[in-house]
């Protein structure tokens, strides 16, 4: 089951061109500014682990996602409850480093779509979200951001902590994927949820531990 749910991630990830939603193409932009901030991803030299949960049209993966911070590299391994290693990547502003991985996921797309779900989730690179703006929706504050050529929203919590975030592209601001954030113990949420809007994949983060 597991080798038949890495081959379908595989399949899924090639097939990003669907019918992708467009959830703030009309929100309203502001003139007021925001003094909401991005709060720190994950602590220098700081272990953070979460059990993990992969499932994608009714096939599922589980295991124990392992994340460093260690200067401006993100380490991050993905190994099953058993002690089998799925992928271990290295993760630095520009660029990445597959250390190791199954080869079921030794694909282009996949390990593209692994590094840019993991950097926007644990808050890597936000030194690139540039242009800071204040939109509405619903009447509800969210904060856009340039990111490269695409488009970040980010919906602020209580607290000043993060809701949500959604990473958009296009001039119609497409729906890539969407992170939730639930439950913060400090800075870290103990409930973590991607899903992805152009192919049936979803990712459910626990915070196990950090040390």
């Amino acid at each position: 089951m597991k080798g038949l749910l890495l081959n379908s991630i595989i399949v899924l990830c090639l097939i990003i061109c669907g019918c992708g939603r467009h959830p703030y193409k009309n929100s309203i932009q502001s003139s007021e500014q925001s003094s909401f901030t991005l709060p720190d991803g994950i602590v220098q030299d700081t272990a953070v682990f979460y059990k993990t949960s992969v499932h994608t049209y009714g096939k599922s993966l589980s295991g124990i996602l392992g994340l460093r911070k260690k200067n401006d590299t993100l380490l991050v391994t993905f190994f099953s409850e058993m002690g089998l290693r799925f992928f271990d990547i290295s993760i630095s502003k520009d660029t990445f480093e597959v250390k190791d991985c199954l080869p079921q996921l030794r694909s282009r797309a996949v390990i593209q779509t692994i590094v840019s779900d993991l950097r926007t989730a644990f808050l890597w690179d936000t030194d690139l979200y540039t242009h800071k703006t204040l939109f509405y929706q619903n009447k509800r504050p969210i904060i856009r951001f340039t990111y490269q050529n695409d488009w970040i929203f980010a919906e602020p919590g209580s607290d000043n902590t993060l809701a949500s975030i959604a990473y958009t592209y296009g001039r119609k601001y497409k729906l890539k994927y969407t992170i939730h954030y639930t439950d913060y113990a400090g800075i870290y949420a103990r409930q973590i949820l991607i899903k992805h809007a152009n192919f049936n994949l979803e990712i459910r983060l626990s915070l196990f531990k950090f040390t």
